[in-house]
């Protein structure tokens, strides 16, 4: 057996093969350098056919504190036949494969395509780009990020949105051509921080317009929509129906920083929308010393701002004494009951 192994052509086989197993990966990636890392989970190329249309998208270049939590939060309630995409930078790499691996039965992707300090207005114009959205295979796209939830409380899911091209979170009444929103004068169909929108639509719109590139990305495909008059959300309603943004008008099924411009200068429903979706407290827990907590036409006269500043920052255990509403699917707890039961609602 000695001699064997020792004969000229095993050795120049095992030669050959050490040198290609050594180079190969290096002459791949000559050939494809463009190529963003793509990690897939619960995935085999036998069932490539059977891979979802749709996806959540969410778009983090951040070691983000909430990322674990907001993860959770919709895989918990979302069915299963929907993906979830993270598209991030180097420095939260470790970060995103580690929480992606934890969302059980899940598939999952995570392309590393974005720089570690990428701008809002970057954001932004990445996000009017032909070539992002080539990027993310899947018709339906939920884009997501880790200032929204989804609430298991809520009546509606997300099928009850698919069928329109770009739906955003409500802003109260506004609503089409006819909204008065300073910021979407042209046409207002939601704001984009969770907003659910169809692949072809957007490449088509950003294909079309070159000319708008320059636009908020949710206002340009509102003002698309409205353009094409194809599949639009029929009303406010329906807006307040699928999300809300700062104040809660209707049980929605997601909430997106209800905190954003006006939140402050209550009469708010924050109290209200705390008591609806619990979830949404994890986002902002001192919410609960803010003026809009008091739903009240006055709500400095009822508001202690002294004791807001020194509690501000107080952790979870401090505000459960105050008698503060309880963290529904907190980062350290699992998914609740209702929660789960939604999901496998969804998958029949």
């Amino acid at each position: 057996m000695l001699h064997y192994y020792r004969h000229p052509s095993v050795v120049s086989l095992v030669a050959t093969l050490m040198l290609t197993l050594l180079f190969v990966p290096h002459i791949w990636s000559l050939v494809y350098p463009s190529q963003p890392d793509v990690f897939v989970k619960s995935y085999q190329a036998k069932y490539e056919n059977e891979l979802p249309s749709k996806t959540m998208l969410m778009v983090e270049p951040r070691i983000h504190p909430l990322l674990n939590y907001v993860l959770r939060n919709f895989h918990g309630n979302m069915p299963m036949d929907w993906s979830i995409t993270i598209v991030h930078s180097r420095q939260n790499k470790k970060q995103v494969k580690r929480a992606l691996s934890k969302l059980d039965g899940r598939i999952v992707k995570s392309i590393e395509f974005l720089p570690e300090n990428i701008q809002a207005h970057e954001y932004n114009k990445m996000f009017l780009t032909y070539d992002f959205w080539e990027l993310i295979s899947e018709e339906h796209v939920l884009v997501f990020q880790t200032d929204t939830v989804l609430c298991s409380n809520s009546p509606y899911n997300i099928e009850h949105f698919v069928k329109y091209d770009y739906i955003g979170c409500a802003i109260g009444p506004h609503y089409g051509e006819s909204s008065t929103y300073w910021w979407y004068p042209e046409a207002f169909y939601g704001c984009g921080g969770l907003s659910l929108r169809n692949n072809k639509f957007q490449k088509k719109c950003i294909h079309d317009h070159p000319d708008k590139s320059d636009w908020p990305e949710d206002k340009f495909f509102g003002w698309c929509l409205h353009q094409n008059q194809k599949n639009m959300p029929e009303n406010a309603e329906v807006l307040q129906k699928f999300c809300n943004q700062e104040r809660l008008d209707l049980p929605g099924l997601g909430i997106h920083k209800f905190w954003d411009s006006g939140y402050e200068s209550a009469p708010s429903s924050t109290k209200k929308m705390f008591d609806f979706c619990p979830e949404v407290f994890a986002l902002r827990p001192h919410a609960v010393f803010e003026p809009a907590y008091k739903d009240t036409s006055d709500p400095n006269a009822l508001f202690n701002r002294t004791e807001w500043r020194l509690h501000q920052k107080s952790p979870y255990s401090e505000m459960r004494v105050h008698g503060l509403p309880p963290i529904v699917g907190c980062p350290e707890c699992t998914c609740s009951k209702r929660t789960d039961k939604r999901r496998k609602e969804g998958d029949k």
